[in-house]
């Protein structure tokens, strides 16, 4: 039979305590008393008080298990040992516990980075040309080998740079059949040419002799007269005209001026 909370053990006058209690402290357990089978000493008394003691106890702790359990059931979370005090787990570190937002820490912002133009490649140089300096008392520079000054009417020839003959004399082409101008190479020679595209006064081919070629069309050194213009030919008189024939080689440069 079960009894009432808070019910005192002893109110029932005549019942033992042992078979009020049962199991091993009832009557004729031995385990209790006096040491004979079923004693209700003093002994048995003290044991039925230390058992009430340790019910006692266990009803407490039970009591306040449940209302842990309770409390934290309210709360939503399950309580932790020696967890440590602050926001709950997953919960909005800039929230307050009504959910309320709280100011956050301005962000620092960093400033635009200018953007490079494309690089634009600039167009590549070319070597600069240094031309060598000019022979003293003539147009013509010093890596020619043979000169001529149109508006001179004159001609050189140079050894390394320096003058070797000259000037001398000469004729150069007329209107519509000029003498061209610039460096030229010399491309072969003829001691005793004759012209193929003009003819002497009784319809011979003109002759040419000492014929030194170095620009395309037929122009050439040679001896001839200089009382008229040529036909793009540079005439030089005889003793000239073998010095250049003589003197020029193949591949030698030939420099014109104006």
């Amino acid at each position: 039979m079960t009894r009432p909370l808070g019910e005192p053990l002893d109110e029932r006058p005549g019942e033992p305590l042992d078979e009020r209690l049962g199991g091993p402290f009832g009557a004729g357990s031995g385990r209790v008393g006096s040491g004979r089978p079923g004693s209700r000493g003093s002994g048995s008394r003290g044991s039925a008080r230390w058992a009430v003691c340790v019910v006692a106890a266990a009803f407490l702790g039970s009591i306040s298990l449940a209302g842990s359990a309770l409390a934290a059931g309210e709360s939503g979370d399950p309580p932790s040992a020696g967890s440590r005090s602050g926001p709950a787990a997953g919960a909005h570190p800039h929230r307050s516990s009504g959910g309320a937002a709280t100011a956050q820490p301005a962000r620092s912002v960093h400033p635009a980075r200018s953007v490079r133009p494309p690089r634009v490649e600039r167009p590549v140089r070319p070597p600069r040309v240094v031309r060598p300096a000019r022979v003293k008392g003539t147009p013509c520079t010093a890596d020619a080998v043979a000169c001529v000054s149109i508006s001179e009417g004159r001609a050189w020839l140079f050894d390394n740079g320096a003058i070797s003959h000259g000037p001398v004399d000469v004729a150069t082409g007329g209107p519509g059949e000029e003498t061209p101008v610039g460096d030229h190479e010399v491309q072969w020679k003829d001691k005793n040419h004759k012209s193929s595209e003009h003819t002497t006064p009784d319809g011979q081919p003109s002759p040419m002799p000492y014929s030194v070629f170095f620009a395309d069309g037929g122009v050439a050194f040679h001896e001839g007269t200089l009382e008229r213009r040529s036909a793009g030919c540079v005439r030089l008189e005889m003793a000239d005209a073998q010095r250049f024939y003589t003197f020029l080689q193949l591949g030698d440069k030939v420099q014109v001026q104006p």
